[in-house]
């Protein structure tokens, strides 16, 4: 058996930490897969497709697909594992609509989703985690965690990063300045400082907590 992480490089600091004291704890080495391409060699590069002269910016919102997820997770992933082999995914048993892409119903491998088949959902993960001694290191923030600058991640997620991760913000305002669309379609990212700051005459924290990644 062989224990995968595809690796984005844009992890929370304390998920890579995890990883390691996972590692320890179930005595299985943890094999790290490397993206295909460099985050900022995607963000600052011109489509060459088309007659394109600004720069791509941030993966679309509410676009399906994302050219990080493509290069970072689901080709290297694919690459390494190759064929002939029974492949188990983590996907909860609340995010069933990610099992059911026809990547996954290839003749190739014989794909699995255990915590589907049990059902659990992403709550009874955590607390499973609690049970046996090692805590999700960001249960406590956040909802959900992926790459720290998601464009379909939550507004209350956008508040956690303000609120805890002063440089990552600051590396994502930067971001969005040199972007040539904003992060968020409905919220500019100074608005989500206000919001958290509690200085927002527009709008408040509670009418997006129910829009989760």
């Amino acid at each position: 058996d062989e224990v995968i992480f595809a690796d984005t490089k844009l992890e929370f600091p304390e998920i890579y930490q995890y990883l390691h004291d996972l590692e320890k704890h179930t005595g299985y080495k943890i094999t790290r897969l490397e993206p295909l391409r460099n985050w900022e060699d995607w963000f600052y590069g011109v489509p060459v497709r088309g007659n394109h002269k600004e720069i791509r910016g941030f993966p679309p919102e509410l676009l399906p697909g994302c050219y990080i997820r493509r290069d970072s997770k689901v080709l290297p992933l694919q690459r390494h594992i190759g064929n002939g082999n029974t492949v188990c995914l983590g996907f909860a048993s609340d995010e069933v609509q990610r099992s059911r892409s026809k990547a996954y119903r290839c003749q190739s491998n014989d794909y699995r989703f255990p915590l589907i088949e049990w059902g659990w959902r992403e709550r009874e993960c955590i607390r499973y985690l609690e049970r046996i001694g090692m805590p999700h290191p960001l249960a406590d923030i956040f909802d959900r965690t992926g790459c720290w600058l998601c464009p379909k991640q939550s507004v209350k997620s956008l508040v956690s990063l303000y609120q805890y991760y002063p440089e990552l913000w600051k590396k994502l305002k930067q971001y969005e300045n040199d972007a040539p669309y904003s992060l968020k379609r409905e919220i500019s990212l100074e608005e989500v400082e206000r919001i958290a700051e509690g200085k927002s005459k527009v709008m408040k924290l509670s009418d997006f907590t129910d829009y989760q990644r």
